[in-house]
């Protein structure tokens, strides 16, 4: 699959030189282009050693909770995003309320694949960059965007017949090849110690035509599987998937319901979601789940 992924980077890079990398005195398309083109995998960063040695040992079958304790306490920020996942208004509730403050606890009412969710936020944190030019907003707001997917996926999974934490972390991960693509650009920028000359239009097309292979490529990259990696791939369902993939058909319509919600379109209309991403999924009983699910109060009018 990482083969296919990477053949996809390339004639996707290919495209986007030849529309708009014409005039390379002007700008720095064929430079920003060039290692995707040539090596996808080699702009794709290695989470730190914590947290590959934590994702190692989390996933064998008879690992122990002091073993991932012990790793987890050599490193502050993995300890710190622990405690406040295991304290989340989801595994609080649904697992007692008490506050937890130490790590054994903490993993315990996690399980193995709150654990991975932990590790997977840390990465995708980690994947934040200050690409400059005006674009550090656009990246912190694809970051937001990814965080607010991840508690709708979840909440949907079931609708879908997907596991809700499966769904949660791939919601936390869809876009971060549009994080990866960033980092890309403030790579160049450190290289040629200025910021990076892009034509108009080139920015927002390289976004939608690399971020999908690239993300699923660093899902691959990060260990996290092929269907996980099938799913990111093909989160925007253009085409859809056959055979069918519900973790993608629950990324399709949970960013769908976000981006809508952020818009000010008013209220999306799942049925015109199930026709444009051709879902499989039984409608009813995603929309029985979304009607129940709570709302942002709107602001009183003036």
């Amino acid at each position: 699959m990482k083969e296919y992924l990477s053949e996809r980077i390339r004639d996707r890079s290919r495209w986007l030189e030849g529309r708009y990398g014409q005039d390379t005195r002007e700008t720095d398309h064929t430079r920003l282009l060039q290692v995707l083109r040539d090596s996808p995998s080699s702009v794709i960063r290695r989470p730190p050693l914590a947290a590959r040695r934590l994702l190692q040992e989390n996933r064998k079958p008879n690992t122990s909770l002091g073993r991932l304790a012990e790793i987890i306490e050599t490193d502050p920020g993995l300890l710190q995003a622990l405690l406040k996942h295991a304290n989340s208004a989801y595994y609080a509730t649904a697992l007692g309320g008490n506050p937890i403050a130490s790590v054994p606890p903490a993993l315990q009412r996690l399980g193995s694949k709150g654990i991975e969710i932990v590790v997977m936020s840390q990465m995708v944190e980690g994947a934040l960059c200050r690409p400059g030019a005006g674009l550090d907003e656009m990246a912190g707001a694809v970051w937001s965007h990814m965080v607010r997917v991840a508690p709708l996926a979840r909440a949907l999974a079931p609708g879908f017949g997907a596991d809700p934490e499966e769904a949660y972390a791939l919601g936390l991960l869809h876009d971060v090849g549009k994080l990866v693509f960033f980092n890309r650009v403030a790579d160049l920028r450190k290289s040629l110690r200025r910021p990076i000359r892009m034509a108009p239009g080139f920015l927002p097309a390289a976004l939608r035509e690399l971020h999908e292979p690239l993300g699923s490529l660093a899902l691959l990259e990060w260990g996290l599987g092929d269907e996980s990696a099938r799913a990111v791939a093909h989160h925007h369902r253009n085409p859809p998937l056959t055979p069918p993939c519900p973790l993608s058909e629950v990324l399709f319509v949970a960013e769908r319901l976000d981006l809508q919600a952020g818009s000010g379109e008013g209220a999306p209309e799942l049925a015109a979601l199930w026709r444009s991403g051709e879902l499989t999924a039984p409608l009813p009983r995603v929309a029985a789940i979304w009607e129940r699910m709570p709302r942002k109060k709107e602001a009183p009018a003036a």
